[in-house]
This record gives structure tokens, C-alpha cells and sequence, in this order.
């Protein structure tokens, strides 16, 4: 025992060395919690980000010569030996999202006066104003489908640069609109789209699905284009 200290001041430190280790061993629960939900978010937008990294060159792919990609990464070149089902079914339904509505995606960058130095703004505010309320998978999957619309937009104009930021625009999307990646946490995550066969997702009522909601969104779309 230490000199002049008594025996009920060794148990009071005692206790109180102990108290603080179980604090930093043992956080309080609501912690806990806060931290496991902010995992699960940070993971959906994250997700979203890796798809849109995948959508976009494939889409690139599909849309351009093969010479207008020279000069950007790999990855948009050669596509994956195999990529996840799920990038397949998103990057699936955003093309034949535009294909559908081809005439109206071709005039976004007319409407929008798209320029290397407004195109970031231009498309967060656009997506945000899809998702802002009524989501549905057609609007989520619409922010990819307009990814790919600038992409070969910036491509046709040899502004390789900007393209290889529109996967992070993507992102960016998803951390900033209140309420987004809590909806699709809520739908079961992204996975929710590569649960279902190809007989469902290319049935009627999911077409009817993904085409009215969309048909919506791609109304408001115009609209914030005309205005501005």
C-alpha cells in the first residue's frame, strides 16, 4: 500500500480505473446502433458508387466509337471478365432506360447548355430534383441513365477528363439527397434488383414500373432544363 493513502482510497481508485476501462472496452449502446446504421449507408452509397463506376464505361461502350475512349482508363475500354450480376441488371435498365427514351436524352445537353464548367452542378441538381420525393427504383436507376448521357456528351467533345468524374458525381448524389440511400436501405439495398429473375424484371408490371416512374421524373427533368 502506498504511503499516507487509506484503504478506501485505493478501492475508490480501483473503481474508477475499472469504470473507464469498460467504458472504452464496452461503448453505450446508442452508439453502437448509430455506428452499425451509418455502416449500412455508407455502404449503399458506396454501392452505388462502384455501379455507376461499372455503368458508365459500359455504356460508354455501347454509345461511341471505340476510338473516342482512347486516352481515358482501362476500365472503360476493356470491359470486366466478370462484372457482378447486380452492375449487369443496373447497367441493363439504364440502357434500355435511354434507348426508350432516346430523343429526350439526346437534348439534355442542348437544354441544360451543358459546359465542362456547369456540368457537375448541372447534373447533382438535376438528379436531386428526380429523387427529391415519390422514389422509385426507375428514378434511382434514372441518375445512371443520365450519368451515361453526359458521358458521351463529353466524349463526343474529347473532354475525357470530366467523364472520369461523373462515377464520383454519382456518389456525390447519394451522400447529399436527405433520405435517398435510407430508402434504398429500406427496399432491402441494392441487392433488392439482382434478387429478382429476368422472367420479373422484364414482366409487365415491372416495365410499367420502372416506365411510369420514370415518365414522371423525366417530365420534371425538361422542366428544370427549359427554366433554365
Amino acid at each position: 500500500m502506498a504511503p499516507n493513502m487509506s484503504p478506501i482510497t485505493i478501492r475508490n481508485t480501483n473503481a474508477k480505473q475499472l469504470c473507464n476501462q469498460k467504458d472504452k472496452i464496452e461503448p453505450p449502446i446508442e452508439i453502437q446502433i448509430e455506428h452499425e446504421i451509418d455502416t449500412k449507408l455508407l455502404s449503399i452509397i458506396n454501392n452505388g458508387y462502384n455501379i455507376a463506376k461499372y455503368y458508365i464505361p459500359y455504356h460508354l461502350r455501347c454509345s461511341c466509337k471505340h476510338e473516342l475512349l482512347q486516352g481515358l482508363p482501362k476500365s472503360f475500354v476493356v470491359p470486366p471478365a466478370q462484372p457482378p450480376e447486380l452492375y449487369l441488371r443496373v447497367a441493363t435498365f439504364s440502357y434500355g432506360m435511354e434507348k426508350k427514351f432516346e430523343a429526350f436524352f439526346e437534348q439534355i445537353p442542348t437544354h441544360m447548355k451543358l459546359k465542362n464548367e456547369n456540368a457537375k452542378e448541372i447534373f447533382i441538381s438535376l438528379c436531386r430534383r428526380v429523387v427529391s420525393s415519390d422514389v422509385n427504383w426507375g428514378r434511382v436507376i434514372s441518375i445512371f441513365t443520365v450519368g451515361g448521357a453526359f458521358a458521351v456528351h463529353f466524349v463526343n467533345k474529347g473532354q475525357l477528363d470530366i467523364v472520369k468524374s461523373i462515377p464520383g458525381w454519382v456518389q456525390e448524389v447519394l451522400e447529399t439527397t436527405e433520405g435517398l440511400p435510407e430508402w434504398i436501405q429500406e427496399q432491402g439495398g441494392w441487392e433488392k434488383l439482382s434478387l429478382r429473375s429476368k422472367d420479373d424484371l422484364n414482366n409487365a408490371s415491372w416495365s410499367s414500373y420502372v416506365t411510369v416512374g420514370f415518365g414522371v421524373a423525366a417530365a420534371g427533368m425538361l422542366l428544370f432544363g427549359l427554366s433554365k
